[in-house]
């Protein structure tokens, strides 16, 4: 969604600010932020609830809903994607928010066919119970020497509702690499079998002997998924706030003359020219909003595809470009959603405020190109880190140019130039191989 509604509201229509609050106020007593954990593994229910302790969060697990969901085939090539099938089958049939997770393990010297992977449990096709995993990781370590380093690699994914979905399978939710040895601890938790064999590198104390504290600058697992679940609340309150915008009738594309003079000081004709459109171009606009660029795009081009978190600006969108035949229109999370398809053109105007991870983002849209393909971006020129409307502040994440800049070579894509309109800043960049970053 673009930022233009929180800079219009704060200048035009000021109640807007009360709506929010209150519907805030009534979500919120309402339990918004109770998660149903898709495990049945009291074990990683209980891990994860303390992982997440600080933040205003409620963690369920299916046993305590008295839920019976259908056995998910997790079928996935990758923990991301066993978290995802687990998550939206299970959306499906609970309809409330509901997230899932999936692990891969590598273990140091043992060759790639013998690698447990994202299947632990499962030794020759027959699953494996907690006995028979530790005995069988234990003889591992044995042969090799009575301790072997291993790691995981963690994926979680959180459907919200319907195009709301939030994923992520990065580093910080990594675990540390640790020694599996040939020698249990005799404490054993049922769920969590292998870490009776866990033993931390550094202090050579088992799991079990050791705190699990995450501290402000402690780049460990735990500090990864808090910074997850902290990062979904922000967000789910932005698409949140933009659907109360359209309650109150805050539309871009029907703003008077000078409103929409206002809201070109941030892109504008320079920026529309910059896209290089033709009539054979297929073009993504990330954060669509209620379409005041895109009803000056569709009719430049092929193909036209918005995306957007907020449900009910979309539905404004499709009202707004609805005589243009070339549309397709996803409420959804850019990050999180499989286009399954390429483009030729790929811009966003002020978008880019409200995603955290940029990395991720540019990544993506690298990946999205077609060779030749054009990356138009506008960032916002102030770099305040908070909207503030007086009773109520909204979060966003500014990126200094310079970054930006950075974040778009390391992409692999060719920033041609760069220019600044009155509030914001320019880049125009463009891929110029097939690889994807």
């Amino acid at each position: 969604m673009l930022a233009s509604g929180i800079l219009k509201i704060k200048d035009f229509n000021k109640k807007i600010v009360v709506l929010t609050l209150h519907y805030l106020a009534e979500r919120k007593g309402m339990g918004i932020n109770t998660f149903v954990y898709g495990t049945g593994n009291p074990a990683k229910l209980t891990h994860m609830r303390k992982m997440i302790t600080p933040l205003d969060v409620q963690i369920i697990g299916l046993k305590e809903i008295g839920v019976t969901l259908p056995k998910v085939d997790e079928s996935g090539n990758t923990p991301l994607e066993n978290a995802r099938i687990k998550a939206l089958a299970y959306y499906g049939v609970l309809k409330r928010p509901i997230f899932a997770c999936d692990s891969r393990m590598y273990i140091d010297g043992l060759s790639e066919d013998e690698q447990p992977g994202i299947h632990v449990r499962m030794v020759n096709g027959k699953r494996l119970n907690d006995d028979e995993m530790v005995a069988h990781y234990a003889a591992i370590a044995g042969r090799l020497g009575g301790k072997v380093v291993a790691r995981y690699r963690n994926a979680i994914c959180l459907v919200m509702g319907n195009g709301e979905i939030y994923e992520h399978f990065g580093g910080d939710i990594a675990s540390e690499a640790f020694y599996i040895v040939d020698v249990p601890h005799i404490k054993q938790v049922e769920g969590f079998p292998l870490d009776s064999l866990s033993v931390n590198i550094h202090a050579g104390r088992y799991h079990y002997e050791e705190s699990d504290v995450c501290l402000d600058n402690d780049g460990g697992m735990t500090c990864g998924f808090r910074a997850f679940f902290k990062q979904i609340l922000e967000q789910h309150e932005m698409k949140k706030h933009y659907d109360a915008l359209i309650d109150e009738n805050n539309d871009p594309v029907h703003d008077p003359e000078p409103l929409r003079e206002y809201m070109d000081k941030w892109d504008g004709a320079a920026f529309i020219e910059a896209l290089q459109l033709s009539p054979g171009k297929s073009v993504l606009e990330i954060g669509v909003g209620t379409g005041r660029l895109a009803i000056r795009v569709c009719g430049q081009c092929y193909r036209f595809t918005g995306i957007d978190i907020s449900p009910k600006t979309i539905e404004h969108a499709k009202g707004n470009l609805q005589a243009f035949t070339n549309t397709e229109l996803i409420c959804g999370n850019f990050l999180a959603y499989q286009f399954g398809k390429t483009f030729d053109v790929i811009y966003s105007s002020l978008t880019f405020l409200h995603i955290q991870d940029k990395w991720a983002a540019i990544q993506k849209v690298a990946c999205l190109l077609n060779r030749g393909g054009r990356f138009v971006l506008s960032i916002d020129k102030n770099q305040q880190t908070e909207i503030d409307f007086g009773n109520r502040k909204v979060i966003v994440y500014p990126n200094s140019p310079k970054e930006i800049s950075r974040l778009i070579s390391e992409a692999e894509l060719i920033l041609e130039r760069q220019f600044e309109t009155e509030f914001a800043v320019i880049f125009v960049a463009q891929k110029v191989d097939t690889s994807c970053s």
